[in-house]
């Protein structure tokens, strides 16, 4: 029984069932180490996993001057590249045993867009908004919805030609591409930045260029995975680090940093989405790095407590488990 729930077991299972697309990953992309952390420049950081929930080998590190989460051996821009083209969708479903397509992705957003909607009901005045730009919007679900919600005219940027392909099924102005590398002269009223934001090379130049994006009355929806949160209810911290996801988030660090990027929080939400917080900002000034610190030490030393404390919980269902088969194994020799 032990051995039947372990989700120890569950990883092996998983990983097995990546392995030939990780192979093929491997000799295909290279990986590069990061120096530095991309909001303070801190070279000093704590290593909190040595592989990704695929078995790929990239370290995963907190920084230890302003508590960001990252990962510290990544692709570069062209590898990226590389692996949304021809990895991402592929490992995602070998990983979870099942297609993940568009059909999936529709179904998906669908219901996350219903609970947006709710949770935008009295905070966002949107009477008088005309644009809407959607950040990684995948098949343009939710932007489609808000658009004829709001009547916002709708710009769906996603790296997945294939996804957007969906998007202009349902009349919506598509761009493909990256964030870091989208140029225009428009400014929106509404920027979506919805399970994107831990995709992203460059944090700091991200954030600071959504800010150039976003008028001067607008507003910035963005979602983070609350890492503490997810880590607390599983065992094995690997299990939610991977190659496509280069930043992770604690609460207080997510908020820090979108202060630091000149954002003014109005409103957030924890209900919405198990495992996520959803902030809705407003813009309020230029980018100030001495504001990402985390005040105090003991909010990054309790998280690492917690992944301390995951790793044993790991190493114990592991060693159960061989010493269940041990002891099997000595019953069958008798």
């Amino acid at each position: 029984m032990i051995f039947k729930n372990s989700p120890y077991r569950t990883r092996i299972i998983r990983r097995k069932r990546c392995r030939t697309l990780v192979a093929d990953l491997m000799k295909e992309v290279r990986l590069t180490t990061v120096s530095e952390c991309n909001i303070c420049g801190s070279k000093s950081k704590t290593i909190l996993s040595n592989e990704d929930r695929y078995g790929i080998p990239v370290r995963t590190a907190m920084c230890d001057q302003c508590g960001l989460v990252y990962l510290l051996d990544r692709p570069g821009r062209d590898g990226y590249e590389t692996i949304y083209a021809k990895y991402y969708r592929p490992l995602v479903s070998a990983y979870w045993g099942r297609k993940v397509d568009n059909k999936h992705l529709v179904q998906h957003q669908a219901g996350f867009t219903d609970k947006l909607l709710r949770m935008f009901d009295g905070i966002l005045d949107l009477q008088n908004a005309g644009t809407l730009l959607d950040i990684g919007g995948s098949t343009g679900m939710i932007a489609h919805k808000l658009a004829s919600t709001y009547g916002l005219e709708a710009t769906v940027l996603d790296p997945s030609d294939e996804e957007l392909a969906v998007a202009r099924q349902k009349g919506l102005k598509t761009v493909c591409g990256f964030i870091e590398d989208y140029q225009t002269s428009d400014t929106f009223d509404l920027i979506l930045f919805l399970q994107t934001i831990d995709h992203v090379y460059d944090l700091k130049a991200t954030l600071g260029h959504i800010s150039q994006l976003l008028k001067e009355d607008g507003y910035f929806v963005i979602d983070t995975v609350n890492l503490p949160s997810v880590i607390a209810d599983n065992t094995g911290v690997d299990q939610f680090f991977k190659i496509d996801h280069c930043y992770y988030f604690t609460p207080q660090f997510a908020r820090a940093v979108l202060e630091a990027s000149g954002f003014e929080i109005v409103s957030s939400d924890i209900a919405s989405w198990p495992g996520h917080e959803m902030f809705i900002c407003r813009k309020k000034g230029p980018f100030q790095a001495e504001k990402t610190h985390v005040d105090t030490d003991m909010a990054r030393f309790r998280f690492i407590e917690m992944v301390e404390h995951q790793f044993y919980l790991e190493t114990t269902a592991k060693d159960k488990i061989i010493g269940m088969l041990a002891r099997l194994k000595r019953k069958l020799l008798r």
